[in-house]
């Protein structure tokens, strides 16, 4: 988290919070960087200001991912 401006903050996720949260849930899973970006994708669309975002949240999304590929590929 960092200030933009004396009047704004911004809060910050990259595609290496996704592979983190992943490697600290031990999922054998992996993502590749587009499966990221679709994870933050759905992360920032999908964003409800009362309830903000947490790993919870993220995890959510991280295993609809995971789960739609899995799918994808049977």
């Amino acid at each position: 988290m960092d200030w933009i401006d004396k009047d704004t903050i911004s809060i910050q996720w990259s595609t290496l919070d996704v592979k983190q949260q992943l490697k600290d849930r031990d999922k054998k899973e992996k993502l590749n960087i587009k499966e990221c970006r679709e994870v933050l994708s759905r992360c920032l669309r999908r964003h409800d200001a009362t309830m903000g975002l947490s790993w919870d949240i993220m995890d959510i999304h991280i295993d609809d991912v995971i789960e739609e590929r899995n799918k994808k590929n049977d």
